[in-house]
């Protein structure tokens, strides 16, 4: 009896084994998928260098300035209705040696106006609106500003104004 058993036992474990059992429930997840595509974004400088000319040191302190619109004006193109951050760094203007200057920015913007209409203020870190013109976002942006001389060494100083634009 005690063999049956056994032989009962292994034939039921194997038949079993073999057999394979599904389970007759289901669960299912979604998402969303999404993506933005947007314009490649540019900034130009549209007319050159902001060269403030020679200077004749007098002896007494002195501000030389040029002001954002007879400056140096860039030109953003973006995707439309977008805004951008602007940043900005000012390098101090040097003379090859140990002479320094400092160059005080004055940056201001005219959203997708390419004349000098009702400038207004850029703070670098902000951001600003590529306003829609001609089927792409524009921003045009104007550097002015002024170089304080006080005792300094007469040489030709030089530096570097950089703009960084970033959606």
């Amino acid at each position: 009896m005690r063999i049956k058993n056994h032989f009962l036992f292994y034939l039921l474990v194997l038949i079993f084994s073999s057999v394979t059992i599904f389970a007759q429930s289901s669960a299912n997840a979604s998402t969303t998928v999404k993506i933005q595509l947007k314009k490649g974004l540019t900034i130009s400088n549209l007319n050159g260098d902001l060269d403030f000319g020679e200077v004749i040191l007098t002896g007494n302190a002195q501000t030389e300035t040029i002001t954002p619109d007879a400056g140096v004006k860039f030109g953003v193109t973006g995707h439309p209705s977008k805004s951008v951050m602007v940043s900005y760094v000012a390098d101090i203007l040097t003379d090859g040696g140990s002479n320094t200057l400092t160059f005080n920015p004055d940056f201001k913007h005219t959203l997708a106006d390419p004349t000098y209409t009702s400038p207004a203020d850029v703070t670098s870190g902000n951001s600003y609106l590529l306003t829609p013109s001609g089927g792409v976002g524009k921003l045009f942006l104007w550097l002015g500003g002024s170089i304080k001389v006080t005792n300094a060494t007469e040489a030709d100083y030089t530096g570097a104004f950089t703009v960084t634009v970033a959606y």
